[in-house]
């Protein structure tokens, strides 16, 4: 499944709490030319869409105060029309696929594969 972004929607959450991924996805997609917020935690999460318009989430699924599976619908309830992609680690696929049936639009297993590397 492709997930595209209109030119005139650029604005990505990236939710991790692992900063190495977080700063690597930050400068994949800059380079690409989408603007990045980030956030590592619910307040900062739930923060940026009070401030910023996003139009797609990157949303780990281990953030140290709450699961990205209970964050999700909070997300939802902030931008119902925001698209979200799950990030999980890779032996925890069940994680991914809760997160879908809760209303994510996909899910990606970490380490990603990055062109600098697998992160």
């Amino acid at each position: 499944m492709i997930f595209t972004i209109q030119k005139n929607q650029n604005n990505i959450l990236i939710v991790d709490d692992d900063y190495d991924v977080q700063k690597a996805l930050q400068r994949k997609l800059t380079d690409k030319g989408y603007k990045c917020y980030e956030a590592t935690n619910t307040g900062q999460t739930l923060g940026k869409f009070k401030n910023n318009e996003v139009h797609l989430v990157t949303l780990g699924t281990n953030a140290p105060d709450m699961l990205g599976v209970d964050l999700l619908p909070k997300i939802q309830d902030s931008n119902p029309d925001i698209a979200i992609v799950a990030s999980t680690d890779i032996g925890n696929t069940r994680v991914g696929i809760e997160c879908m049936e809760s209303g994510a639009y996909e899910y990606i297993t970490k380490p990603l594969i990055l062109d600098e590397g697998v992160l």
